[in-house]
């Protein structure tokens, strides 16, 4: 018994199955319907509640309590035949009754103070005990604000005098009734390594129940981030394929190298999308801060690019006696072409630089 807990209710818990009791209530009574009643959560948000496990009674009235709720009445009508002296010798065993004299024992309260049941080879008893909400405690005081921190912080953590402190740092839900589900901090909280830190709290005293949760996002970070690339690899075309390169902090210097050889901090400054132009290609970047280490080097995949298509003016078309066919690329490249239906190659005719005459019928180039 005292044992206190903090749980979490959905929504909607209002239309749960049915309590006894006024607070406290019997065991076998919905918590988070209760919770409701005793004005701790609404049904439409619902919400964390702290209650402590006390002594059974003999009976349980029925109540109108906040929100609509009623409880029902329960009365274990064979309450008192626990205390009877020869019910006591018949069932408890000999060194029981030496031991704790005039007291029932398991057997005896389970027969005339409880309800017990087996289902699926596992016996379930209700009546062995009760719980009642407690107040919150206060929320604990966090601080700095959440943000982004450089190399080793410290987290203030403040409770109300009397009030101890239960976190997390994961993003877990800390039950300050069983510091087992946290770790219990007195003034402040060390977070040193890199990373993102989700850090929840919740304090609870000897006389009240969890508090609300408070909750923090602390990056923390010693090195700059590692260059990311988009697209990482891939096809495209000379002058269609442009690659962003970003570092996940503000401040980050970006630089890069296009030639095989490893960045560094001397190499150049990324300031817009690097276009690729060279087949196989493939970046090299890092980044630095001025109050970080350097980052890791981050490679990219290889990027391949292909020339721009040439484009045929005419593009088609019907001439008299001869047609002479003008091929256009891209600045810097050379076109070859091919009359006969052949797939053109390096070694076809160049066509770019003095243009493609056709003389004869239906053909394609």
């Amino acid at each position: 018994m005292d044992q206190k807990y903090t749980v979490e209710c959905p929504d909607g818990c209002r239309k749960g199955t049915e309590i006894w009791g006024c607070n406290p209530f019997m065991d076998e009574s919905s918590i988070c319907k209760a919770a409701i009643g005793m004005g701790q959560i609404s049904d439409a948000a619902g919400g964390l509640v702290s209650f402590q496990l006390v002594e059974p009674e003999d009976h349980w009235d029925a109540c109108s309590l906040k929100g609509g709720v009623t409880t029902s009445k329960w009365t274990w009508y064979e309450w008192k035949k626990a205390l009877r002296p020869s019910k006591i010798k018949s069932k408890c065993t000999e060194e029981w009754q030496r031991a704790y004299p005039g007291a029932p024992c398991e057997q005896v309260i389970k027969k005339y103070r409880q309800n017990c049941k087996m289902t699926h080879g596992i016996e379930h008893c209700y009546g062995a005990r009760a719980f009642k909400f407690l107040e919150p405690s206060t929320a604990p005081v966090m601080e700095p604000a959440s943000g982004v921190f450089f190399g080793t912080m410290s987290v203030s953590i403040t409770a109300t005098t009397g009030q101890s402190t239960v976190c997390t740092t994961d993003g877990t839900v800390p039950n300050a009734a069983d510091p087992a589900l946290g770790t219990t901090v007195s003034g402040s909280l060390e977070l040193s390594n890199d990373g993102t830190y989700l850090v929840k709290c919740q304090a609870i005293s000897d006389s009240t129940g969890g508090s609300a949760v408070v909750e923090r996002t602390y990056r923390i970070l010693t090195v700059s981030p590692t260059p990311s690339f988009s697209p990482d690899g891939g096809t495209g075309v000379i002058g269609n394929l442009a690659v962003a390169i970003t570092a996940d902090l503000d401040g980050a210097v970006i630089r890069y190298t296009l030639d095989g050889t490893q960045a560094t901090a001397t190499s150049p400054v990324y300031t817009a999308p690097i276009e690729i132009a060279t087949n196989g290609a493939v970046i090299h970047a890092i980044s630095t801060h001025p109050k970080l280490d350097d980052s890791s080097v981050s490679t990219s995949a290889p990027y391949l690019v292909t020339a721009v298509p040439p484009v045929f003016f005419p593009d088609g078309g019907v001439g008299v006696g001869r047609l002479l066919v003008k091929v256009e690329t891209r600045a810097g490249d050379r076109a070859y072409c091919s009359s006969d239906g052949s797939i053109p190659t390096s070694s076809s005719t160049r066509c770019d630089d003095v243009g493609f005459e056709i003389t004869q019928v239906c053909v394609g180039v």
